[in-house]
């Protein structure tokens, strides 16, 4: 687990900064650009935006002029209350094993207290 913190901590020594740093000399970083075909996609809506507002792209039609929140409006009813039913029964047992936990923690702290 350690090799992964250091691994993790590497990347934002070389990517932060909004610059890639190779090394610690004083030539020894550059800055980080972002691709040209990014910033001027009316989807990202990089090139749209104002200090007034509105702050987002507009779809793009290659990929249909859908956006992705819009997933959520091709569910059928019968699957969105199978969800919402799962989610109540997760909560439930969730609760269940919260107030499980807490008993069982403070019948061993009295345990522990009387010996």
């Amino acid at each position: 687990v350690a090799g992964w913190w250091d691994f993790a901590y590497s990347l934002f020594a070389k990517y932060g900064r909004y610059a890639i740093t190779h090394n610690e000399s004083e030539n020894g970083m550059g800055l980080q650009v972002y691709p040209a075909w990014w910033l001027q996609s009316a989807e990202v809506g990089f090139t749209l935006w104002s200090a007034a507002g509105p702050n987002e792209g507009v779809p793009d039609p290659a990929v249909g002029g859908q956006h992705w929140l819009a997933v959520a409006d091709d569910v059928a009813p019968e699957h969105s209350a199978r969800g919402l039913f799962t989610l109540a029964a997760c909560a439930c047992v969730g609760a269940l094993s919260f107030q499980l936990g807490s008993r069982r923690g403070a019948r061993l702290a009295a345990q522990s207290r009387s010996v």
